[in-house]
């Protein structure tokens, strides 16, 4: 009897969780409505990503995250606009995660905590 209350409980959770899931917008799927691709970088952060004597970016992660920008128009079939946005150690996960850029493009220690 205890299996079986088990199973139902976690069949109902699962449940509840599948019209989220469902109704989840992909990162792919925001970048097309926007037309625009937000990558956070640093801006001090010599040779990852950094201001150059003209005041545009350059930089390691500014080439990666063109070429990317390059593959998401050419997934999308169209064209995207590209805008790094300035990010810090402490603000470069949370912008992610609460969707106010697309991804972060620079130089990151794993850790368990960021799992």
């Amino acid at each position: 009897m205890k299996k079986y209350l088990i199973l139902i409980v976690c069949m109902i959770i699962v449940g509840l969780m599948v019209p989220s899931i469902a109704s989840a917008e992909s990162a792919l799927e925001r970048i097309s409505k926007r037309g625009e691709f937000f990558v956070g970088a640093r801006e001090g952060s010599v040779p990852f990503g950094f201001y150059d004597k003209d005041g545009k970016w350059g930089g390691f992660s500014m080439d990666i995250a063109k070429e990317i920008h390059k593959a998401v128009e050419k997934k999308l079939g169209k064209s995207i606009k590209l805008t790094f946005k300035p990010v810090n150690p402490k603000t470069r996960i949370t912008l992610v995660a609460n969707r106010t850029i697309d991804m972060v493009c620079g130089s990151l220690t794993h850790t368990v905590p960021r799992d």
